[in-house]
């Protein structure tokens, strides 16, 4: 399977997965887990603000 689209959200990858099935093409998401791991690294607060 050849790469030919980076989604920058799960939610993303799987809307363009599923327009490629609905064309009859397939597809897969792969990597799902690195979307969760870089969402909580964004959203982390610091324990105590100096």
């Amino acid at each position: 399977m050849q790469k030919v689209f980076v989604a920058q959200h799960h939610a993303e990858a799987h809307l363009v997965s599923a327009l490629l099935h609905a064309r009859g093409i397939a597809a897969e998401v792969r990597g799902e887990a690195l979307f969760t791991a870089c969402w909580k690294c964004d959203t982390a607060q610091p324990d105590s603000v100096s």
